[in-house]
């Protein structure tokens, strides 16, 4: 299942969660955990809304893709192979 998503993504590792239309604002450990829980429930692809364009989306695409991803797929692999 997908799911579209905004994200206001900050530039602190907050865990904290404000949610927002359609989505939420957090930083990189928040939406971790937002992500896990969706996964969990069985989402497995999303499509992120950034609410920011020009460098800032460039960035917070890097923040993603460097910090959130990897450990989102480490959970993953060692929750297969429980």
């Amino acid at each position: 299942m997908g799911q579209a998503m905004a994200l206001d993504l900050l530039e602190t590792p907050s865990d904290h969660i404000d949610e927002i239309n359609l989505g939420y604002r957090t930083g990189p450990e928040g939406l971790l955990a937002a992500l896990s829980a969706l996964r969990n429930l069985g989402t497995h692809h999303v499509a992120f809304n950034l609410l920011v364009n020009g460098p800032k989306a460039l960035t917070d695409l890097e923040i993603i893709a460097r910090e959130v991803l990897p450990r989102l797929n480490r959970a993953a692999e060692l929750q297969a192979s429980r």
